[in-house]
């Protein structure tokens, strides 16, 4: 998606956090994404890093004192990525199953299944 104008970062697993689900380390260069996608479809994890590796595309922009890493760039760039709202569902599935328990349903995981 970025036609390899980007060298590969570091990937590595992160701790099993609900609330940084990926991040991208530019000091280390170094992708890291949160366990509870570990045993996660393929086409989620490859969209998880797309989305890290888009931070390291477009970098960050400092404006009046604050960093902007989601810039309309960015979105533009980031829905660019094939069925990117139906893999935010998934995302937002494995969420709920991880953190809940499985005690929510949803039909939808069975297209990551």
């Amino acid at each position: 998606f970025l036609s390899n104008s980007i060298e590969k970062p570091n990937l590595t697993w992160g701790t099993a956090s609900f609330r940084k689900l990926a991040s991208y380390n530019f000091h280390t260069d170094t992708i890291t994404v949160s366990t509870i996608f570990a045993d996660a479809s393929p086409e989620i994890l490859d969209y998880l890093m797309y989305h890290e590796m888009l931070h390291k595309h477009h970098k960050f922009k400092h404006h009046e004192g604050r960093s902007s890493f989601h810039t309309g760039a960015f979105r533009e760039d980031e829905q660019r990525y094939p069925n990117h709202e139906l893999i935010e569902k998934g995302i937002e599935t494995i969420i709920r199953r991880k953190k809940y328990g499985g005690r929510r349903k949803s039909n939808f995981w069975t297209f990551f299944d």
